[in-house]
């Protein structure tokens, strides 16, 4: 016999009979035991297309996208009608200057009287000592206003008058004494106001 008929001989005997030796044989069960459905349990995690027929719009990215977007417009349109309504110290002051120049009652019209600066004292000192012809009416009428110091909407200011020895007015650099008076406007109402006038010296 040749070598390949013999190898050929050797491979059927070691296969041969009904059975392979060593392994057991089952039939299969029946197609109606057999289970049907995915082979794999679907995980209760798994993420599907939203179609929006069922999701709340509120809850929505980009309805909430919108509402934020909203919120900011709005926030943005309120500062700017407060900005656009915020009275400017730069118009008001040219008509006060213009009232100082009128007399008291054009001043009064400009002022908001209070504890802190009543009608009375207006009346007798306030406004002739600091509006009428004397030390400081020069120097309030050619104060610009920019030479206000700012606090917020506030605006205030110092006119300092010096004096020589004989009491005349002169330069600062020359004063033997000063005096001062401080004006004080703030936003009352909507507008600017006069809302204080302090004399020191």
């Amino acid at each position: 016999m040749r070598r390949g008929a013999l190898l050929l001989a050797l491979v059927v005997s070691a296969c041969g009979g009904d059975r392979p030796q060593g392994v057991e044989v089952t039939e299969a069960p029946p197609e109606s035991e057999l289970r049907t459905g995915p082979s794999r349990p679907v995980p209760l995690d798994t993420v599907y297309a939203d179609s929006g027929l069922f999701a709340d719009p509120s809850l929505r990215p980009d309805s909430l996208r919108a509402d934020s977007l909203r919120r900011d417009s709005l926030r943005q349109d309120s500062l700017r009608r407060a900005q656009a309504a915020r009275p400017d110290f730069r118009t008001f002051w040219p008509d006060f200057r213009r009232a100082v120049q009128s007399g008291p009652d054009a001043v009064a019209a400009l002022t908001a009287f209070s504890a802190s600066l009543s009608r009375d004292d207006f009346d007798a000192a306030l406004y002739p000592g600091v509006f009428e012809e004397g030390p400081f009416r020069d120097g309030v009428l050619d104060l610009t206003a920019r030479d206000f110091r700012r606090d917020g909407p506030r605006r205030v200011v110092t006119v300092t008058v010096g004096y020589g020895a004989d009491g005349d007015v002169v330069p600062e650099d020359e004063a033997v004494t000063e005096s001062a008076a401080v004006l004080t406007f703030d936003v009352v109402g909507g507008a600017y106001r006069l809302v204080r006038i302090d004399l020191a010296g």
